[in-house]
């Protein structure tokens, strides 16, 4: 007599994905607040949906913030495209996800290397991405010292809100940046700052 094969055991996350909580903060600053509430397993192709828009948003991200020769940027856009044709594959998903978005962090950093002749890649050179252009990021005063308000100052200020006890020297140097902000004298402001807190200066910038 022929025997009955075994009922598959059923398996509750079969075809999900576990989110954990990172990845929902993670899409939610990069997508806004309409990905609160995605942490738990949703299925497949909820997250595959989710990967499309984070692709369609980083593509506006780069054409917003890249300026850089039209070759370069022909290699991002094709780079770009490639990760979103990955979401909808079945198989090797992973791989391809994984591989693109790297090839996309080293074209962002100036070029992507080809070591195809090269039996080990370990020489300090070999890392050098600058063949035909090079990353460098540069900060306007405002722009300098909306990051020493930011890192430096907000949190002291929240902390003293939410839990106290109160930071009169921080809300000093927010009343100064607010009244020198307004003003548009941004350097006025770092010099004060570099003055008078040079060791966080420091942490800032080195």
């Amino acid at each position: 007599m022929a025997r009955r094969s075994a009922t598959p055991e059923y398996d509750p996350l079969r075809d999900r994905v576990a989110l954990p909580i990172e990845v929902e903060h993670f899409l939610t600053n990069v997508l806004g607040r309409s990905l609160h509430g995605t942490t738990g397993f949703p299925r497949t192709r909820e997250w595959r949906g989710y990967c499309t828009r984070l692709f369609d948003h980083l593509q506006r991200y780069v054409d917003t913030n890249l300026v850089t020769d039209a070759t370069h940027r022909d290699h991002v856009q094709h780079t770009l495209r490639s990760l979103k044709d990955a979401v909808r594959k079945q198989q090797a998903r992973e791989a391809l996800l994984v591989t693109g978005l790297v090839r996309l962090c080293l074209l962002l950093l100036g070029d992507f290397p080809n070591h195809w002749q090269k039996k080990v890649v370990n020489r300090p050179e070999y890392f050098a991405l600058d063949r035909f252009r090079t990353v460098h990021y540069s900060q306007s005063p405002e722009q300098r010292a909306k990051l020493i308000w930011r890192t430096a100052i907000y949190p002291r200020i929240e902390k003293a809100r939410r839990s106290g006890p109160d930071d009169p020297d921080a809300e000093r140097w927010n009343s100064l940046y607010d009244r020198l902000d307004r003003r548009g004298r941004h350097a006025v402001f770092i010099t004060s700052f570099r003055r008078e807190s040079a060791t966080e200066f420091a942490r800032l910038f080195g």
